[in-house]
Order: structure tokens, then C-alpha cells, then sequence
């Protein structure tokens, strides 16, 4: 046995995984489970849960760490109408659809620039929430569509997050 071995993210999530499916299948066994095996199921989740605890306990930390750049990204840009969700973004400099030139947002098309980062994107989304509700929105992610018209190649990001209001 490995004293110090480390789990890959796909390990993790496996193991984790295993671990609720172990717990579900408890849960839908109910009143037919002996109770001698419903508490070595519990055991076994205690132990799986117990294994994994400083690893739950780093991804809350990194997942505080991603909302803290979130949150100091959303201020240093007044960003008050919007909430980023996009969650496998940290670097906001990144340009993820190069030559996007629109972006639609609840089927109403919006020019941005091409080359558009981010930042941009994040910033775009801001400024249309803003002019549409006074809610806040999240951005949880986007799509590019690239469309062929007849004069030019058309490309739109659609901002597909059904913008959540509360």
C-alpha cells in the first residue's frame, strides 16, 4: 500500500461517486436491509468519507479561492448586476472565442468585439443585464455558434445560463 499516494482528480471523483452510490443504494434498500448490514454500509461511508476529508476540505478552499477572484474581478470592474458561475475560468485575460463578433443573450443579438476576452465577455453580459432587469444575473457559461451567411462568416456566443434571477 502507497503511504503517500496522491489521488488524481478522476480517483477522487470515482472514489466519491462510489461512495454516493453506496450511500443511494442504502437509502433505496430501506426497511429490507437487515440492520446488521445497513450499519457495516454506514461504517463503510464513514470510512470512505473519513479518507476523503482533506480532500473535500481543499476543493471547499479552492472553491473559496475561485470566489474570492470572482468577487475582487466583479468589484475592481463594477460588475454589481452580474455574478460570474463559469467556474473553470481564472485567468479572465484568456480570449476563448477568438473571432466572435456577437453575442446573444436570451435570443436578442449584442455586438461585442472581436477578439473579445473574458473580461469582456463578463463586462458585455454586465452592461445588457443593466439595460434589460435590475436583477442579478449568473454567467454560467456560453457556446459559440459560427453561422456561414453568404457576405461573411457570422460568429455568435450565446450566453446560455436561462439567467437566473432572484
Amino acid at each position: 500500500m502507497l503511504a503517500n499516494h496522491i489521488l488524481t482528480s478522476e480517483q477522487f471523483t470515482t472514489i466519491h461517486n462510489a461512495k454516493s452510490d453506496i450511500y443511494k443504494l442504502q437509502r433505496d434498500l430501506g426497511e429490507i436491509l437487515a440492520p446488521k448490514y445497513s450499519e457495516q454500509i454506514e461504517s463503510i461511508i464513514a470510512r470512505l468519507e473519513h479518507a476523503l476529508v482533506d480532500v473535500y476540505k481543499a476543493e471547499e478552499a479552492e472553491e473559496q479561492k475561485r470566489y474570492e477572484l470572482y468577487q475582487k474581478i466583479a468589484e475592481d470592474n463594477h460588475l454589481d448586476n452580474s455574478e460570474w458561475a463559469v467556474l473553470g475560468v481564472s485567468d479572465f485575460s484568456e480570449v476563448p472565442y477568438p473571432k466572435a463578433t456577437k453575442l446573444q443573450i436570451n435570443g436578442v443579438i449584442h455586438d461585442i468585439k472581436e477578439g473579445s476576452s473574458w473580461l469582456d465577455l463578463w463586462i458585455a453580459v454586465n452592461k445588457i443585464s443593466k439595460m434589460n432587469v435590475a436583477n442579478d444575473e449568473f454567467v454560467n457559461s456560453f457556446v459559440s455558434i459560427i453561422g456561414i451567411r453568404a457576405d461573411r462568416q457570422l460568429n455568435i456566443i450565446v450566453d446560455v445560463c436561462n439567467f437566473w434571477r432572484f
